[in-house]
């Protein structure tokens, strides 16, 4: 992930001051970055931080299908166990 991109994604956090908000952010990422496994991660914790655990399963799913690896992997590793997804 370039230094611009992560610039911009603390600055999407900072200026949006819910989950939703970021959300939104991110999906229009996803479709800016294509192939950056790291906006599939920022979906999901933003959707687990409205309650919707679900999506948030599967958009963690879907990064770690990309990237097994680092503290973001590990952290969406353990919410799937924690949740049944994953043994």
């Amino acid at each position: 992930m370039t230094c611009v991109v992560i610039w911009s994604i603390a600055q999407s956090i900072r200026g949006y001051h819910t989950f939703a908000g970021a959300y939104e952010v991110f999906v229009t990422y996803e479709r800016l970055l294509t192939g950056n496994p790291n906006t599939m991660f920022f979906k999901g914790l933003a959707l687990e931080g409205v309650g919707k655990r679900e999506p948030a399963a599967r958009e963690y799913y879907r990064y770690l299908r990309q990237v097994n690896e680092g503290e973001n992997a590990r952290y969406a590793r353990t919410r799937l166990k924690q949740w049944g997804y994953l043994q």
